[in-house]
């Protein structure tokens, strides 16, 4: 697995806004936009990924790596209260 290309693809998708058009170079400083969930994130990765990337991906390792992003981005993750998923945010 190729990690990096997997935490720039995971970063795209968190950074991704409706109302903005994309650019390369705001997309490294770009925060979280809005809340996203860690369950849909995933899927979507999964559909973006190259396919081998894809079918070696699995839910502890696309974890990991929200893991380095959360310390590298400064993001928050909440717990639902359910414990059914993780909201990702922008920190403080």
């Amino acid at each position: 697995m190729d990690m990096k290309r997997l935490k720039n693809s995971m970063w795209t998708l968190l950074t991704d806004s409706p109302e903005k058009p994309k650019q390369v170079e705001e997309t490294a400083e770009a925060p979280v936009c809005g809340e996203k969930a860690f369950s849909q994130t995933t899927k979507t990765l999964l559909q973006r990924l190259p396919s081998s990337m894809a079918q070696n991906l699995s839910v502890p390792l696309a974890f990991v790596a929200l893991l380095h992003l959360a310390n590298e981005k400064n993001l928050e993750l909440v717990k639902v209260d359910d414990m059914s998923d993780i909201i990702i945010r922008q920190g403080q």
